[in-house]
């Protein structure tokens, strides 16, 4: 535009407003704003954000591409933390690195045939050297293993990119680790293993991955109102979980070399009833169904991913429910089988209670068959989740619609594996961050972020102990938080806010 428009030279005289700052980046308007300040580089803009006192160490980016503007929702939540909104534009390489990631796991894992399982890039023990290899080639006729450490590469091209032509380049690697926030949907626009290279030792980062500019902003309300309107969930003292599969007394080796036993079901039943929270897991469908309508501060789910399409849980009574099932005891198949805090195997040889303990697991077929809910069923049957958290360990959930229909039902915070769990290394990482997370009251983010290296690849350190580490080199999860991931889970401790009376 040549000029400013009537209309709001009109409004601005209105209001009275006397501190007009006018963002006209490259130059692309010639108007002229009487009294503003005038920024015409994103380098005035982040400068001008980070010099006030109270900006955070926040970096807020979404894409443009879409033209839905996605612009509208992130800058709220940039206002929230005093972060810039940047454009992943800039990192063009690092955003065609995620989508041949994303496209790689979706074509492996068959995923265009009707599989909901997603693939995995290959991986290689130890650093690549092309030069290297060429050399090996000429003088023996030697190849190196396939794909050169695709996962390696592509992750860390991605990850690369991002700090290169955006933190780096705006001055915005600070002191402490850098949150990223990504606001675009995750299935059209920004692939969502963008949390998974941006989450190690050196940063964390969530998404907004919904697919709609109004969903988004719906989800970013929730989050930046969260420790308010907490309050109005009537169960917010009350903790869930569905423990179905559960490695107990299982250890793993973690990339420093130490082990380490899970002890999941005792572990979060532990952090989940502590400061005062009153847990209640469930493995019954409608008890657990009831429970979460009525309203939960937080909800686990460890089981199978059902390949991505629901949730598994105990059976009632198998006759009732599903009486093709052949039990190893068919004498209990019109039997009402019992809720609980954890699972138990009902159809072992010697049929178990969940005071048994130990290593517990349902299958996908006899025996111990898991009873399957469709997430199309509880978008039907969840009510309002009332800015509830859901976590889930389990494969591939994260990257289908399971996550979508919780947010969408009023959840503020989901954290889920969008690759291939592992037991007991995955059940450990979630014993050890939540525990930080829910005992220590550390942010989400931040509790996970701390135990990235021990478990799997650091993209953002490259550091060889987590890159080539036993546990790494094994390990196939890809987990995604979606929401802010600097927010801290609701205690019974907290103090209810105030009001302001206008």
């Amino acid at each position: 535009a040549d000029s400013v428009p009537q209309e709001t030279s009109d409004a601005l005289s209105t209001l009275g407003a006397s501190s007009i700052i006018f963002v006209n980046i490259n130059g692309v308007s010639s108007a002229s704003v009487s009294g503003a300040t005038e920024y015409t580089t994103m380098q005035d803009v982040v400068n001008a954000i980070k010099s006030d006192p109270h900006s955070e160490n926040y970096i807020t980016i979404t894409s443009l591409a879409t033209g839905e503007g996605y612009f509208a929702p992130a800058a709220m939540m940039a206002a929230y933390h005093g972060s810039p909104v940047l454009n992943i534009g800039e990192a063009q390489t690092g955003y065609e690195a995620l989508d041949r990631i994303a496209t790689w796991e979706e074509y492996s894992g068959d995923y265009y045939h009707g599989s909901l399982s997603l693939g995995h890039m290959p991986k290689m023990s130890e650093p690549f050297d092309l030069m290297g290899a060429i050399k090996d080639f000429i003088q023996d006729q030697s190849l190196p293993g396939p794909g050169f450490d695709l996962d390696k590469r592509w992750y860390t091209e991605a990850h690369n990119s991002i700090y290169n032509n955006i933190t780096a380049k705006y001055g915005l690697d600070l002191d402490g680790k850098e949150v990223y926030l990504f606001v675009s949907p995750r299935d059209t626009d920004i692939r969502d293993p963008v949390c998974r290279a941006m989450t190690g030792n050196l940063s964390y980062a969530g998404q907004i991955p919904l697919e709609t500019a109004a969903l988004s902003s719906d989800l970013i309300c929730r989050d930046i109102l969260y420790p308010a309107i907490i309050y109005a969930n009537p169960g917010r003292d009350v903790t869930t979980t569905q423990l179905m599969n559960f490695p107990d007394g299982r250890a793993w080796t973690m990339n420093n070399g130490q082990s380490a036993p899970a002890y999941s079901s005792r572990a979060m039943k532990e952090s989940f009833s502590s400061h005062g929270r009153f847990y209640e897991g469930h493995v019954i469908f409608e008890n657990w169904l009831e429970r979460m309508n009525e309203g939960v501060s937080i909800n686990y789910y460890s089981g199978h991913g059902t390949g991505g399409s629901g949730v598994s849980f105990q059976y009632r009574n198998v006759a009732e429910e599903f009486p093709y099932v052949e039990l190893t005891h068919e004498k209990l198949k019109d039997f009402t089988w019992w809720d609980a805090w954890r699972g138990y195997m009902y159809d072992d040889k010697q049929t178990k209670s969940p005071r048994w303990g130990g290593f517990t697991w349902y299958n996908a077929k006899e025996p111990n068959l898991y009873d399957i809910v469709h997430f199309k069923w509880l978008d039907q049957l969840l009510e309002n989740l009332h800015s509830e958290w859901d976590m889930f360990m389990s494969c591939t959930t994260a990257a289908h619609l399971g996550p979508i229909i919780y947010l969408e039902h009023g959840t503020a915070f989901y954290y889920g594996n969008a690759g291939t769990g592992l037991s007991p290394q995955e059940d450990l990482l979630d014993d050890q961050w939540m525990h930080d997370m829910l005992v220590n009251g550390m942010s989400a983010g931040e509790a996970f972020s701390n135990y990235v290296w021990l478990h799997q690849r650091d993209y953002t350190t490259g550091d060889p102990t987590a890159m080539y580490g036993g546990s790494s080199l094994q390990v196939t999860n890809q987990q995604l938080m979606f929401g802010d991931p600097t927010m801290t889970c609701y205690s019974p401790e907290w103090t209810e806010p105030t009001p302001i009376t206008p």
